[in-house]
């Protein structure tokens, strides 16, 4: 695991962060000690947020299908990290086995933490098959669009 990321504080904030993303990103911090999330886990979540590879805020698209009771807003700090290793391009499977490790951080009962687990991993061909032929997220992100070639016909 690469070095220890500390959270941000009102002081160190990004300057082009807007003050909603202030409000969620500290929501998530403060979620750390409320929900007693292991330090491991806060790792995994912090990765998400202070990534340069994409902007948590817009790109993503929260908890899919369902809604956390327990969450106000669609950035659920375990389906943060998971989008975020989804949108990377990291190992499906190994981002699936973290998204329930990091809903059994979160508290999450079993039956409903498995059940998501399920589902995540059924999923797993589809984005499979959807990066094969559209390629990563990354690689899409990178991809200019291609002119049309010229008709022989005039």
């Amino acid at each position: 695991m690469p070095d220890k990321i500390t959270p941000y504080t009102i002081k160190t904030v990004p300057s082009e962060w807007l003050l909603n993303k202030w409000k969620e990103y500290s929501r998530i911090i403060k979620s750390f000690d409320v929900r007693d999330v292991p330090e491991d886990d806060q790792q995994l979540i912090l990765q998400a947020l202070h990534s340069d590879l994409w902007d948590w805020f817009t790109d993503c698209d929260g908890c899919t299908c369902v809604s956390e009771p327990s969450w106000p807003t669609i950035y659920f700090p375990p389906c943060v990290a998971h989008d975020f290793r989804c949108f990377i391009g990291k190992n499906l499977y190994v981002a699936a086995c973290e998204f329930r490790r990091l809903n059994k951080a979160y508290r999450m009962d079993k039956w409903r933490r498995n059940i998501r687990f399920a589902f995540v991993v059924a999923a797993i061909p589809y984005f499979k098959s959807f990066d094969y032929l559209f390629g990563t997220p990354q690689q899409r992100k990178k991809r200019k669009p291609k002119g049309f070639k010229k008709s022989i016909l005039k």
